[in-house]
């Protein structure tokens, strides 16, 4: 035992109690979120390569909500590696969540006007969903002349929702200024699709693991 050295038996049993201990606090922790929420829920267990098993479930989920994993020997948020796999693999949106991470109403979403973006703007959208949302939208376009047809586009698009759009600009912004952009806006949350050049590659991961508030990644 790590912390008091003291030591004891590897086998079959003790692992297999100290499972049933992990899913009964699970599944006890799973009830009592759905209680609140006053939503219906199903809980199960099954064996196999815990990335194969996640992704595989994910086939039949609107969204795949993972933590970050783990930590540095610093104590920083590391991405794990099934998180990793989720965001390059999973067949749908994914969602890291960040300690503290309760309701939303501040999202911050990047839009070019792509359908990506068009997709990750109505998810934001749906997250929120009250007049008293304040929705962020980070206009990503070199072409100054295009920055007004995108944010039109992004206001027509709120219009049935009556949320009132705010708006940054950056023609090409690299990975900690969208954090910083995060930060500065006061999302608490950033919704960019998973098509999306800024996020491709080592991008993605130093977004994921420097943001503080939780990203979504748009399918």
């Amino acid at each position: 035992q790590f912390l008091t050295g003291r030591g004891r038996d590897f086998t079959t049993e003790a692992l297999s109690a100290q499972n049933r201990e992990q899913e009964g606090t699970a599944r006890r922790a799973l009830a009592a979120a759905a209680r609140r929420a006053r939503i219906g829920h199903a809980f199960r267990v099954v064996r196999g390569q815990v990335e194969v098993e996640v992704i595989s479930a994910a086939d039949n989920a609107d969204l795949l909500i993972l933590g970050m994993g783990s930590r540095s020997p610093g104590g920083r948020a590391r991405l794990g590696q099934t998180a990793r796999a989720a965001t390059e693999r999973a067949p749908r949106s994914v969602l890291i969540s960040k300690p503290g991470m309760r309701s939303i109403s501040s999202p911050l979403v990047c839009y070019d006007g792509s359908e990506g973006t068009k997709r990750a703007l109505d998810a934001a959208i749906k997250i929120t969903g009250t007049p008293e949302s304040n929705l962020t939208a980070l206009i990503v376009a070199a072409d100054v002349d295009q920055v007004g047809d995108l944010r039109q586009e992004v206001e027509e698009r709120l219009a049935g929702f009556q949320i009132h759009p705010k708006f940054l600009h950056c023609p090409h912004p690299a990975p900690d200024q969208i954090c910083r952009f995060a930060m500065q806006s006061g999302a608490d949350i950033l919704v960019i699709s998973l098509e999306s050049d800024l996020i491709a590659g080592q991008e993605r991961l130093t977004i994921l693991e420097t943001v503080a508030c939780p990203v979504l990644l748009v399918r």
